[in-house]
């Protein structure tokens, strides 16, 4: 079989865009969103197939880190095919210096976590004295 040159080259792309969408497909993992109000902004964090207990949020200077950990599968069943990894996934978000009691977190039962904090005050500009 012979290739054209537009036929090597759509065939190498083809090849170029499959190991790169399948080296980073971990990326799609913990997938987010981000909605704002005039009060609070709203991180809706993709989680499918977790359940709480295997979520784990910290928030340390400035930086709110989520962690999920699969509890291994004591199941003994041979698959054919398993797409569903077993994977610990940790994604990091700066949402700046704020109290850490105005966060507030729940987990829908359609695998969303929804992480909620107060936006900042923007300072009005104040003119100093100079002595």
């Amino acid at each position: 079989m012979r290739f054209s040159n537009d036929d090597f080259f759509a065939y190498s792309n083809k090849l170029f865009d499959d190991f790169f969408r399948n080296a980073f497909y971990q990326t799609n993992m913990l997938r987010t969103d981000v909605k704002a109000d005039e009060e609070r902004f709203y991180l809706e964090i993709e989680l499918p197939g977790y359940n709480k207990d295997e979520i784990k949020m910290t928030f340390e200077k400035g930086y709110l880190t989520v962690e999920v950990t699969k509890k291994e599968n004591q199941d003994k069943t041979k698959y054919l095919v398993r797409e569903r990894t077993e994977k610990d996934w940790r994604r990091t978000f700066y949402i700046g210096s704020i109290d850490e009691k105005q966060l507030y977190a729940v987990y829908h039962d359609n695998g969303i976590l929804t992480v909620s904090y107060p936006k900042k005050k923007k300072s009005e500009k104040k003119t100093i004295e100079i002595d």
